[in-house]
């Protein structure tokens, strides 16, 4: 994503996988793939991650810091 991207994501669109027997993309909230993660299956998308929660009180919006997948 880049330091320009970090934590600024409102929606994403994961295309086609490049690896069909891998299709996942997992989003995380720290840096270095850890912390609270959401994952999407190629070919999904969010188009507001205000609604997608990763706790009770706590959504993703601009919260993306890295990506694996």
């Amino acid at each position: 994503m880049g330091v320009d991207a970090n934590d600024k994501g409102s929606s994403l669109v994961v295309g086609p996988a490049a690896d069909p027997a891998s299709p996942y993309v997992y989003f995380y909230v720290d840096s270095n793939f850890v912390g609270h993660n959401v994952v999407f299956r190629a070919g999904n998308a969010s188009n507001d991650l205000r609604g997608l929660y990763m706790t009770s009180t706590r959504n993703w919006d601009d919260e993306i810091t890295s990506v694996w997948g």
